[in-house]
């Protein structure tokens, strides 16, 4: 199953989308398809501690949205595509930040690939 953090531009609005489709490797629904992905890199949770990925990308969402927060609302002339691509990037980059001096863990960890993925959707809104 792929975990899918999806920062609405018309809004702000945070979404969280669970995706399971075996014989694609590409994102798409009813709304939305899979332009391009860039992969940052990886997260290692705690699973044996009750850590999942809707944990990681909540912490995700609250960096990228203090950035946006932080940008003011004269961000008219900027690209909202490109200006939600460097939040989240920023946001991952932080988030993994912050990992790095917690302790190791005592139960089973798993590994997560993290990618920002851009998409096309057929209406402004939500992807679910």
């Amino acid at each position: 199953m792929a975990h899918i953090l999806h920062i609405v531009p018309e809004s702000g609005a945070v979404e969280q989308v669970g995706y399971m489709s075996p014989n694609r490797t590409s994102f798409s629904n009813r709304v939305a398809t899979e332009r391009f992905r860039d992969r940052l890199g990886s997260v290692t949770l705690d699973v044996g501690d009750g850590e999942d990925p809707s944990h990681f990308l909540s912490d995700v969402a609250a960096h990228a949205k203090k950035r946006l927060d932080g940008r003011g609302k004269d961000v008219s002339e900027e690209d909202p595509a490109h200006t939600l691509d460097q939040a989240l990037r920023f946001a991952v980059s932080e988030t993994l930040g912050e990992r790095e001096n917690k302790p190791k863990a005592v139960n089973a960890t798993q590994q997560f690939p993290i990618f920002v993925v851009q998409i096309d959707r057929s209406s402004p809104g939500k992807i679910t």
